[in-house]
């Protein structure tokens, strides 16, 4: 599906089960995030009793490489096969030239190559053996429910995305993320579940093209009794009185993250840990500017759409 707005920014929409995959991966050896990813420490546990200590062990051992160092989404992009889980591992295993692709995504805290050339055979069979144990042992038993979900929300997607301008899609699909300038050709919205409420952004040049992904959140569908994991975030965050605070600081006027440190008078860490809950409630809007950096402000039609979320839960 692809669509392009007056800014002449083409938006792309792609979903396969591969990128579901590699999130997927990293979102379980995220121990930073757990508290706030939807997978959740309960599910976390589950899954380690289902993995054996030898794919465990070597996950362990490439914790960095996958979680930090590696442009997974662009490798995934550049696969031709990556229609099917299959298809991306066969093309992994069978194409010589896929891992020296991936020599430019390694990189290391100053920008520069974090693997030699001579290790990346011994590399890619690593993290083919990886990736093998984690479909086999995990991700097979989830894939058809997780598709399905993924199917029905690029359903929904095309009632609406033909009458938006390409900003207005990214902010609403990425629950707050609002581009002010960008010099990218390009935008491949991708949508995903096990690494929400967060976004997942990279960009990669292909040719003259330059492509900016971002891999957005979608919420599984709840149960009739069950609160929507989107109600529980809303509600856990302004139950904060801080995050009411930065909600009212963000009233009218774009602040950047100093000036919310220094009106609530908090921790960088403590302040940067609520504007995480308060993007993940999707109560903020994240504004990205390579000319001004970033800012924050208020979402003013969410603030007023919390009592229809609440509504809508305890009425159905």
């Amino acid at each position: 599906m692809s669509i392009k707005p007056k800014e002449n920014l083409e938006i792309i929409l792609e979903c396969s089960p591969v990128y579901e995959l590699v999130l997927s991966l990293r979102a379980y050896l995220n121990k930073k995030d757990r508290k706030i990813l939807e997978l959740g420490k309960d599910r976390v546990k589950q899954i380690d009793e289902q993995l054996s200590p030898e794919i465990k062990e070597i996950m362990e051992s490439e914790r960095d490489f996958l979680l930090q160092q590696c442009d997974i989404i662009s490798l995934v992009y550049l696969c031709p096969t990556k229609e099917s889980v299959s298809g991306f591992l066969e093309w992994l295993r069978q194409d010589s030239e896929c891992f020296k692709k991936l020599h430019q995504f390694i990189l290391d805290e100053s920008g520069h190559s974090a693997v030699q050339t001579c290790d990346l055979n011994g590399l890619k069979d690593r993290i083919v053996t990886i990736w093998e144990g984690w479909y086999k042992q995990y991700f097979a038993n989830v894939e058809e429910k997780i598709t399905a979900e993924l199917n029905r929300s690029l359903s929904e997607k095309k009632e609406w995305m033909g009458k938006l301008s390409a900003i207005e899609i990214i902010e609403r699909l990425t629950n707050g993320m609002y581009l002010e300038d960008t010099n990218a050709d390009q935008i491949i919205l991708i949508p995903q579940v096990h690494f929400s409420p967060f976004n997942i952004y990279t960009q990669l040049n292909v040719g003259e093209q330059l492509k900016q992904f971002y891999c957005y959140p979608i919420d599984l569908q709840a149960s009739a009794d069950e609160p929507a994991p989107r109600l529980l975030r809303i509600v856990k965050c302004i139950s904060d009185p801080n995050r009411l605070k930065t909600l009212r600081f963000l009233y009218q006027t774009e602040k950047s993250f100093t000036e919310i440190v220094q009106h609530l008078g908090l921790a960088k860490s403590t302040v940067h840990h609520h504007v995480v809950m308060l993007r993940a409630a999707g109560l903020v809007r994240y504004h990205i500017s390579d000319t001004k950096g970033t800012r924050y402000s208020l979402r003013e039609t969410r603030i007023r759409e919390i009592s229809d979320v609440i509504h809508e839960y305890v009425t159905r």
